[in-house]
């Protein structure tokens, strides 16, 4: 991500008097490109937040399936309860 700040930070500050943006067209289309960078940054300042909330769902998901199946299925009620009378 930050290759691409500073390639666009880059191409943003050889900007001529006249207002355009050496090789890149106008100071608008600079302009454009920063805001579309900065959404960018802001969307994936999210995704670590995101991976641990994936994460807890994950591992609440872990903790409750045995209890769902012991209460769903008989087959697994026999086998658990067989399970627990070898410990």
């Amino acid at each position: 991500m930050s290759i691409i700040f500073y390639a666009v930070s880059e191409k943003s500050s050889t900007v001529s008097e006249s207002g355009s943006c050496a090789g890149t067209g106008s100071g608008e289309q600079t302009a454009a490109a920063r805001v579309e960078l900065q959404k960018v940054s802001e969307a994936s300042s999210w995704l670590p937040i995101a991976n641990i909330i994936a994460q807890a769902l994950i591992f609440i998901s872990s903790c409750c399936n045995p209890f769902i199946y012991y209460l769903s299925s008989p087959n697994f009620r026999e086998f658990s309860a067989l399970f627990l009378t070898l410990l």
